[in-house]
């Protein structure tokens, strides 16, 4: 009997032990033909994008989306069709928030980049003249003011001739690929329509599956994780609209109150930057400044004492008050995310790094406590 009773139990060991094994195996091949499995890696993302473009646009969607549906649902004529119209008219409003920044924005961005070269030397010496009462900086000075800069701008416009059919080459492909981008983007935009309109479904189907291949106390888990991850974003997408709005109106206002110049531009590029946090907003302002500067060294000083300003403010009041309760991370984690989440993907990863985080940090919380419990710990 006692042979018996041990005979699963050597078995299930051994199986453990013989998929710890395959994993390693598995994993040792993949660190030393790295090369290959990047590659593979890299060809799986771009079949996958459409998916992973409509499942992020159904969820970005899906937050007004829900709230007009809700509102639609309260009349009995419209319940019917509440679900379509919430997304028609979520649709519509994206379609008219993109319009006005392309109005506001591309205009004034290739205006500023026609009078880029020449006013960009007539900036640089009003710097310098205004620097040369300071005398520890004259010698600095003297040499700003000794460089040729229309010469410097037509030697760089020669060079660039110089590569004409290299520039044409890399024009194509850049062009090619971006085609292909947006075809795929706009492919995996119709999905996200899709998904929203049978996400009760899409849902059901997945959970149908979770409890059929796991047991119960597994699949519980499971859903339980995927429930702290969808909070976490939708509470992060929310509150980054909200601030990075807040800190727009903010910096447009104090843009038209001093007078200076690119404002409804400036705030356009803040609006999206604004979107990585706590630190998205200097971003985009810091490249806002660049194109001030062109125009009025003073400005881009005004300016920039006035994005420090707002800055201050939206990090210690408004940024903790909107993100701090629906998030649960505290600071330092957050910039150790952005940090690390930059690091490993780039601006993708600055973005999803604090969401990705905050959910890992609330579970590792959550673990925590539940294991000093069962110690009988609990401080």
């Amino acid at each position: 009997m006692e042979q018996k009773n041990l005979l699963p139990e050597s078995s299930r060991f051994f199986n453990k032990l013989l998929l710890v094994l395959l994993c390693s195996i598995a994993f040792a091949a993949a660190v030393n033909h790295y090369e290959a499995t990047a590659l593979v890696l890299r060809s799986i993302l771009q079949v996958l994008y459409p998916i992973f473009v409509g499942v992020a646009f159904a969820f970005v969607l899906s937050i007004p989306q829900e709230a007009l549906e809700k509102i639609l649902g309260r009349h009995r004529q419209m319940r019917s069709h509440a679900r379509s119209l919430s997304i028609v008219l979520s649709l519509t409003g994206g379609i008219i928030m993109l319009f006005l920044f392309a109005n506001a924005f591309i205009p004034q961005f290739i205006q500023t980049l026609r009078g880029f070269g020449t006013a960009l030397p007539e900036a640089l010496h009003e710097v310098a003249a205004a620097l040369s009462g300071v005398p520890t900086l004259q010698k600095y000075v003297v040499e700003l003011e000794s460089v040729d800069w229309n010469q410097m701008m037509q030697r760089v416009q020669e060079y660039l001739a110089s590569g004409q059919t290299e520039a044409v080459y890399s024009a194509v492909h850049t062009t090619a690929e971006f085609v292909t981008t947006m075809v795929e983007t706009f492919v995996g935009i119709i999905l996200g329509i899709y998904f929203l309109g049978t996400k009760e479904m899409l849902t059901r189907q997945m959970r149908q599956m979770l409890y059929a291949f796991c047991t119960r106390k597994n699949a519980d888990h499971i859903a339980h994780i995927g429930g702290v991850f969808r909070q976490k974003f939708y509470a992060f997408v929310c509150g980054q609209m909200l601030d990075s709005f807040i800190f727009m109106m903010g910096l447009f206002t104090g843009m038209i109150l001093f007078g200076i110049s690119h404002a409804a531009m400036v705030s356009a590029i803040v609006v999206f930057t604004g979107l990585i946090p706590m630190v998205g907003g200097v971003i985009g302002g810091a490249i806002g400044a660049v194109f001030i500067f062109v125009e009025s060294p003073t400005q881009a000083l005004i300016f920039i004492i006035l994005l420090i300003v707002l800055h201050q403010i939206d990090s210690n009041f408004i940024y903790p008050r909107i993100m701090g309760r629906s998030l649960g991370l505290p600071e330092v984690w957050s910039f150790i995310a952005i940090i690390v989440g930059g690091g490993l993907f780039g601006v993708l990863g600055m973005l999803l790094g604090v969401p990705v985080f905050s959910a890992v940090y609330t579970l590792l919380g959550e673990y925590t406590r539940n294991r000093l419990k069962e110690k009988e710990h609990m401080p």
